[in-house]
């Protein structure tokens, strides 16, 4: 579910989606490293399906995926914390 701020910036998103023209895009999911690889993957994936489903809805070309964490990512988590890790990214014209 999507924080009233992340409901405002996919509404902006999808209204750029389509003064842009991008046929598709591809929403790519994240997890932080707090658990096992396997829910991590679950996790990155279900973010991913959530946010496409979303843009799915407003007519939008949306393909999901997910991202494995990399290597650096557990120094960076340590660094800037977790929640960074725990997101989406919204890629046009990729599918």
């Amino acid at each position: 579910m999507l924080d009233p701020a992340g409901a405002t910036l996919l509404d902006n998103i999808v209204w750029w989606l389509g003064v842009s023209g991008a046929p598709s895009v591809r929403v790519i999911g994240y997890s932080d490293t707090s658990g096992s690889a396997a829910a991590n993957r679950f996790t990155a994936l279900k973010r991913a399906r959530a946010v496409a489903a979303m843009l799915q809805g407003a007519g939008i070309s949306a393909a999901p995926s997910e991202n494995y964490p990399a290597p650096d990512q557990y120094r960076q988590e340590r660094e800037f914390g977790q929640a960074s890790f725990r997101r989406v990214e919204i890629v046009p014209g990729a599918k």
